[in-house]
Order: structure tokens, then sequence, then C-alpha cells
């Protein structure tokens, strides 16, 4: 029962200062990262993510002891929530661990030195384009921005006869 659990282990706290060091060395490294890569999820969250079902996966299968696997889940967690509230609190801390906007067209041309920071290109900015809009070019386009969750948003240059718009503006709100 006491292998079972860990008990014996409980003091190794090479585990748990493992546990967090590679959790940041994490956060670090998927910044770097191409941030396409997590969909609607922060970096933060995919790290985590990833971080907590290795170990969890670890410990079902019983490769390190339960109650210590359980005790570092909890540090991340904590250390999770932690940096969250930080970003929450701090502009300069958020830009860092979740990152920045990042305009990759702007007055309807693309921004060569942002694709090529971001390692997009314009097959895929077209793509999303026509995944969220239906369109196959940029000419409608003023600005677009690759968001900080890998998400492209797009906004269109105003059109002198857009009956559409007239129309919404009148709606009650």
């Amino acid at each position: 029962m006491e292998k079972f659990f860990g008990l014996g282990e409980i003091g190794d706290y090479g585990l748990y200062i493992r546990g967090l060091i590679i959790t940041l060395y994490a956060i670090i490294l998927f910044r770097v990262n191409l941030s396409r890569l997590y969909g609607n999820h922060s970096p933060l969250d995919f790290i985590i993510y990833i971080i907590l079902g290795a170990i969890l996966g670890e410990a079902i299968v019983n490769n390190i002891p339960l109650l210590p696997s359980m005790i570092v889940c909890m540090l991340i967690v904590l250390v999770y929530r932690f940096l969250a509230y930080l970003t929450y609190k701090s502009h300069g801390i958020g830009k860092y661990i979740k990152g920045e906007k990042v305009i990759i067209i702007k007055n309807g041309r693309y921004v060569r030195k942002s694709l090529q920071c971001c390692r997009i290109t314009s097959n895929d900015i077209l793509q999303a384009l026509r995944l969220q809009h239906g369109i196959n070019t940029i000419e409608p386009i003023y600005e677009a921005i690759l968001e900080r969750g890998g998400q492209i948003s797009f906004m269109f240059k105003k059109q002198k006869n857009h009956k559409k718009s007239a129309k919404l503006d009148s709606l009650p709100q």
C-alpha cells in the first residue's frame, strides 16, 4: 500500500522541482513556436494539458507513485493559476506568456516582415478568408491580424453603397 500511494517518496522534492522547471521550460519553448498550433487555447493552456496528461498517464501505469504525482499536478495547477493571475494584472507579463497580436495585412497589403516572423504564407491567409468569409482575395481587406490564440481576424474596407450595413444600422439594439 505504501508503494501504491508512494508515501515513502512524498519527501522527494526533486520531483516537484522538476515538474515546475519543466513547466516553465515548456512555456519558453511554446512561446518561441508558432502560435497557430494551439487553436483557441493559449500556449500556457496547451502546455498545462500536455504536462498534466503526461504526469497523470505515468501515475496511471504506475511508473511514478500516485501521491507524489498528484502533488506535482496540484503544484502545476497552482503555478498555472498564479501565471493566469499575473497575466491579468500585468500587460507586460501577459504579453510574454500569452503573446501579442501581429498585423499581417495593413491598408490592403501584406506586411511581409510580419508574415516571415510568424511563418505565415499568403495561402494561409487566403485559406482563412475562404473558411471565414467565403472569399479568395485580399482586395476587400483593410487589415488582418494574427491574434494571440493563432486565429486570423479580418477588417474589411468600407464600401460606399453597402445596403446591408444601412439596414443593420437601423435595427434596434
